[in-house]
């Protein structure tokens, strides 16, 4: 039994525990309290947090201290602008939610965005709300006079960013109830927005739109870096440090300005670091125009420029310096310039006029579809554009050579059959069909397409109508035919269905997103993935073989192979072209190149031609490896890999919209012609002379090309 004196000894030590218990939480709660004063927008109107490239969850002590940071400061909102995860998986998605549980937990409210980290090698079609589907992630909120949108750049498979029509009108229309309002426009994104047409091909079209309102700030990540901010048609543009490194971003506003901050957590002691106060007002922002008006839409023969405080003005068309104005009148007057362009050639004139002066750059952006015609005998036309047509959506889908016709699918579902001559033969949008990112596959007078939701259509060539139809489990990316089969590649899975009796024969997962179409060569088909594999799978629906070609980033499932004898020719990750042994996956030769991974071989006589990324084209003996010649373009090449034109013509598209032409014996580049400005990411279908082409954006032409 314990004494007197025990118990009152064990008396004061617990009184002191909690006196020391209430000592501690008082200091941790005034220093709170006094963190909170002292942070220096905490007297603002308002504050939100922006947050870009998580790479979840291989950063997760930056992450982690991040949202606690949030937390803390308890901001209005959070917007997080994509790569939010380093695959796109499953289970990154589920760990990512996990650690969103701080922010929940906390009431703190957020949106977000996806990167091209999350849409590039994932399986999946997903939306970030509920990892369902989507056409668009994007968002408007709305907060004091402040209105925060959302754009979603992200393309399946790609690196690069992409808007689309439908996305652009509803940017519109919320910056127009923003100006309804009176209120101040943020624009946010994945990928940058300038310089246009450089991360994001039709930015230029939102570019166009931004000093007709009042836009104070546009913020991006992609980079993961602060850039320094440039004043852009009256808009201040940003890309922020990414949040794997500790970088958060605190933007808050009073009555006359919006704040930029910067803020490490894993370098506390710098605290938060003003890096741009802008005004609201759009005057005070922004006093300079440039106005641009076509005296004939139809082929261009001139234009008029009006600028305002305009110091230098320079002229481009079709990506060439045509006029340099300078020493411009600056003291508020208005100047106007009349350009003669009769004397450009081009399939398809685009016109970019970029001005400097005391309130940064203003540019403009003029593209006309219409073919023209040059006077002048000293110009030799490159290409000739026959005609021009405009699908409903963006194109994500390899078309193809119908008969003497060309038949094309985009983002919407619609599929159109179009003739030589430009006319739609027919245009029909099945009513179970969605948005289709796959290719259009031909089985005898029969078309094969598949959409986002999988299902799997057999039309009619003739008519349109559907035949049939059957229901996959994924997303269908890629659509191969064999005698009597097709290869499907839905999400992670391929499928040889047999399409006679319309049913599966087999299934494999080949651990990564089947993105491109199989080589089918007597009875087999070869197949890559994102998941670095090469599968050799019969009509019968037996697996053959199957072999590691590459690690999960950057490997060859965006390569169709080539087959010479018994060797098995592609293009993998690790920046090599090679040829494997389809007996047993041994390496028979390796080409070393930079950025190789995303061409398909396509084949002249015993010899491959292969482009890569940088823009290097090579052509190579199949069975040694051997390179005959290498040639630079100049240009970003992606999945618009060679196709042999003419019988001895190398020819190619690139992300600038430009139509490559190498003589294939040489390697000369004989042509390197602007066409369109979006990006080639379809192979081309070369056709007697001409050449079909089908961008991004949802233009498709058919050109002549001179030679």
């Amino acid at each position: 039994m314990r004494s007197k004196g025990e118990k009152v000894l064990n008396m004061h030590k617990i009184k002191n525990r909690i006196l020391a218990f209430v000592f501690f939480t008082i200091v941790i709660l005034t220093a709170t309290i006094c963190n909170a004063a002292e942070l220096p927008f905490s007297k603002h109107n308002g504050y939100v947090v922006v947050i870009s490239d998580l790479h979840h969850p291989f950063f997760p002590k930056n992450i982690e201290a991040i949202f606690k940071e949030i937390v803390s400061i308890k901001p209005a909102h959070v917007f997080m602008l994509g790569d939010l995860t380093e695959l796109g998986k499953d289970s990154e998605f589920e760990s990512l939610k996990k650690s969103l549980a701080a922010l929940d937990t906390g009431a703190i409210k957020y949106n977000m965005l996806l990167g091209n980290h999350d849409t590039r090698w994932s399986s999946k079609i997903r939306k970030t709300k509920d990892l369902g589907n989507a056409l668009y992630e994007n968002y408007r909120v709305d907060l004091q006079d402040v209105t925060f949108i959302g754009i979603d750049t992200s393309m399946y498979f790609e690196q690069l960013g992409h808007i689309g029509e439908g996305q652009l009108n509803w940017i519109k229309e919320q910056m127009e109830l923003s100006k309804r309002d009176g209120k101040s426009a943020i624009l946010m994104s994945h990928h940058p927005l300038i310089p246009a047409s450089s991360n994001v091909d039709d930015s230029w079209k939102l570019l166009n739109l931004l000093d007709t309102y009042n836009v104070p700030i546009a913020l991006a990540g992609h980079v993961h870096k602060y850039s320094d901010g440039k004043l852009y048609n009256g808009t201040f543009f940003q890309t922020i440090g990414g949040a794997r490194d500790g970088w958060m971003t605190v933007l808050s506003w009073d009555a006359k300005y919006i704040y930029m901050w910067k803020y490490n957590v894993a370098n506390q002691d710098s605290g938060y670091t003003l890096i741009a106060k802008i005004s609201k007002a759009y005057n005070d922002r922004f006093d300079q125009k440039i106005s641009v008006d076509v005296t004939n839409q139809d082929t261009i023969t001139q234009f008029t420029i009006e600028t305002k405080n305009i110091k230098e003005l320079n002229v481009y068309m079709n990506q060439k310096l045509v006029k340099q104005y300078t020493k411009l009148n600056q003291s508020g007057q208005k100047s106007q310039f009349t350009i003669d362009a009769t004397n450009y050639q081009s399939s398809s004139p685009f016109i970019k006029i970029v001005g400097n002066g005391i309130y940064g750059t203003s540019e403009k952006f003029l593209s006309i579809e219409n073919s023209v015609k040059a006077s002048s005998e000293t110009i030799k036309a490159s290409i000739d554009c026959i005609w021009t047509y405009k699908m409903t959506n963006s194109i994500f889908s390899q078309p193809i050579a119908y008969k003497n016709d060309f038949i094309v699918a985009d983002y919407s579902g619609n599929i159109v059959r179009l003739t030589q001559e430009g006319r739609e033969l027919w245009g029909k949008k099945d009513e179970i069909i969605g948005p289709i990112v796959s290719n259009v596959a031909l089985y005898s007078e029969n078309v094969l397409v598949g959409d986002i939701y999988g299902n799997f259509l057999i039309l009619d060539g003739s008519t349109g109508n559907r035949i049939n139809s059957l229901k996959l489990s994924g997303p269908i990316f890629s659509i191969t035919t064999g005698n009597k089969t097709a290869a499907v590649g839905a999400g992670s899975y391929l499928y040889i269905v047999d399409l006679q009796k319309l049913r599966i024969i087999g299934s494999y997962d080949l651990g990564g997103v089947i993105q491109t179409s199989s080589k089918y060569l007597d009875g087999k088909y070869f197949q890559t993935s994102w998941g670095g594999l090469l599968a050799i799978i019969g009509e019968d629906g037996k697996m053959h073989a199957k072999y590691t070609i590459g690690q999960t980033y950057y490997t060859s499932g965006a390569c169709t192979p080539e087959i010479f004898g018994s060797l098995v020719v592609l293009t993998n990750s690790a920046s090599k072209i090679q040829a494997l042994d389809m007996n047993n996956g041994v390496v028979k030769w390796n080409i070393d190149g930079p950025k190789v991974g995303y061409s398909s071989i396509a084949k002249y006589g015993n010899y491959g031609i292969a482009s890569t990324i940088d823009g290097l084209v090579y052509k190579f003996d199949l069975s040694s490896g051997k390179v005959a010649w290498s040639t630079n373009t100049g240009s970003t090449i992606y999945d618009s890999s060679p196709q042999i034109f003419n019988g001895c013509y190398a020819i190619l598209g690139t992300t600038n919209g430009e139509l490559i032409i190498i003589d294939a014996e040489n390697g000369k580049m004989l042509q390197k012609t602007f066409v369109h400005p979006s990006y080639l990411l379809t192979k081309l279908i070369p056709q007697d002379g001409k050449v079909f082409m089908a961008f991004t954006d949802g233009t498709v032409k058919l050109v002549k090309v001179n030679l």
